[in-house]
């Protein structure tokens, strides 16, 4: 069965996210929103939106949510997301706030946030990991694949192998930042399982072009060996520094050995992340994360 979908790119700090919308007999479905701003081009490329299926919480893949689902959309999303998706102070604090003693954040970050990020939107549907939605004749699996974000999922559609996955395969990074996860273990679980899924082919929200099966494969591959090598560079890094960690420091020092990676608020979400996996280990780790929100 071929399914139609269509793509609107939402560009935005010299980068850009992705929102879908799947044709289906029932009408409309949008796979993320994107920024507010991208409303008219989702208007102009979809008609009758029936339901808004959100890969996870974070703001730039959610700006039109409320809006749509004002005109009639329900929008589905997993409960790991809710407290995000429905608090935008707590999200910017999250991703961006608890930082800026650390590094600082650009006003331009500030200003695209607040202006792109929409009303927080309700949840109509709650999403759980193998349930099986029917829109019209199209079938479509909701895989849970947090480690990026506590509410990512994936949408696949099995008839056609296509499958939506937001930020979740990235490789060793979008936009030459280091892959974002706030969580190491439940990352490293999702891409072991994605690893087994029969994909013909991905739609990632901020990667151009559709991955066939290959270059899906190779991604996955990719973002484990990153992984790996993250794990590595935060060890050297503890063992260098028994006085005491701080997080800028490890992001700075993460970037540098990826070779050409920007630090950022994405960068010191994963290096928090594996501070976290090491505390146990490592003192100055435990110490140095319980000023965070993990």
């Amino acid at each position: 069965m071929t399914v139609k979908i269509s793509c609107i790119e939402h560009p935005y700090l010299r980068q850009f996210t992705k929102s879908f919308a799947v044709e289906t007999e029932a009408g409309d479905f949008l796979i993320d929103t994107g920024l507010h701003s991208g409303i008219p081009r989702i208007e102009a490329a979809a008609k009758e939106i029936k339901g808004i299926l959100c890969t996870h919480e974070h703001w730039d893949h959610t700006g039109g949510h409320a809006y749509f689902r004002d005109r009639g959309a329900k929008v589905y999303a997993h409960a790991g997301g809710e407290a995000v998706l429905r608090d935008v102070g707590r999200q910017w604090k999250l991703l961006y706030g608890q930082f800026e003693e650390d590094c600082g954040v650009p006003p331009e970050r500030r200003e695209i946030y607040f202006n792109e990020v929409g009303e927080p939107p309700e949840i109509d549907v709650i999403l759980e990991d193998g349930q099986e939605l029917q829109l019209g004749e199209t079938r479509v699996q909701v895989i849970a694949v947090p480690g990026h974000s506590d509410g990512s999922v994936a949408f696949y559609l099995p008839e056609s192998g296509d499958i939506f996955t937001g930020d979740v395969v990235c490789g060793a990074g979008f936009f030459r930042v280091l892959p974002q996860i706030n969580h190491i273990n439940s990352y490293k679980e999702t891409l072991e399982k994605l690893r087994k899924m029969d994909v013909e082919r991905e739609y990632s929200a901020h990667a151009p072009g559709v991955r066939s099966r290959k270059e899906f494969q190779q991604l996955l591959k990719d973002g484990l060996d990153c992984m790996e090598r993250m794990s590595v560079w935060t060890k050297q890094y503890l063992d260098a520094h028994p006085g005491g960690a701080a997080l800028k420091e490890l992001a700075d020092h993460i970037c540098r050995k990826e070779t050409d990676k920007v630090s950022g608020s994405g960068a010191y979400i994963t290096s928090a992340a594996y501070l976290e996996m090491y505390a146990d280990q490592y003192e100055t780790a435990a110490l140095c994360c319980e000023k965070y929100i993990l």
